[in-house]
């Protein structure tokens, strides 16, 4: 699949990288977009389409697995169009925050992951 460095977080003693790795089946869009912009991290996915995405933490220095004692994971800008709509489903957490005005459905699927979609038209002007 496909892999792509996210982050170096150099605030802990040794620093490591957030690694997120897409399925065989990922599709970009403008792959080039992909990786950190300012404070944010860009994962660019073409519509319609649909990816699993891995997280794990390395080490920046030999590539040798990171273990946390807890990872915080933020979201923004799942919104929709006339033609598409934003979801994803995420599992293997312990539990989720959702701000209290946003425009984001949550719903537990079949298989225990819970389902974020956008319910709202977005506009460039409410991008992060």
């Amino acid at each position: 699949g496909n892999r792509t460095v996210f982050n170096r977080n150099e605030e802990q003693t040794k620093p490591f990288d957030l690694i997120v790795k897409a399925s065989s089946g990922y599709k970009a869009q403008k792959q080039e977009t992909n990786g950190l912009s300012g404070s944010y991290g860009i994962v660019n996915l073409a519509a319609p389409s649909s990816t699993d995405l891995s997280f794990s933490f390395e080490d920046s220095e030999n590539g040798e697995p990171v273990t946390l004692e807890a990872f915080h994971f933020s979201v923004f800008d799942i919104d929709q169009s006339k033609k598409a709509q934003e979801k994803m489903q995420v599992g293997g957490f312990n539990s989720y925050t959702v701000y209290p005005h946003s425009e984001v459905h949550q719903e537990i699927t079949g298989d225990g992951r819970t389902l974020f979609k956008s319910t709202a038209i977005g506009h460039l002007c409410d991008n992060p």
